[in-house]
């Protein structure tokens, strides 16, 4: 176990990192097998970052 509590294993399905790997995985399997919806997937995560990195660079800038 980790100093969370939880087992190496469990660890790999509650960090943010690690979920952001199998995501990503997700969706590239989806492109590269053209699902229908993966490009709607894509670009609604895209702007989940955009919206997050200028709100990092708004409270840096505020400090």
């Amino acid at each position: 176990m980790d100093r969370t509590g939880h087992s190496k294993l469990a660890e790999l399905a509650v960090c943010p990192w690690c979920i952001s790997v199998w995501i990503g995985g997700i969706i590239a399997f989806a492109a590269h097998k053209k699902i229908p919806g993966y490009e709607l997937v894509t670009a609604a995560l895209t702007f989940s970052l955009a919206a997050g990195l200028i709100n990092e660079i708004g409270a840096e800038s505020s400090e």
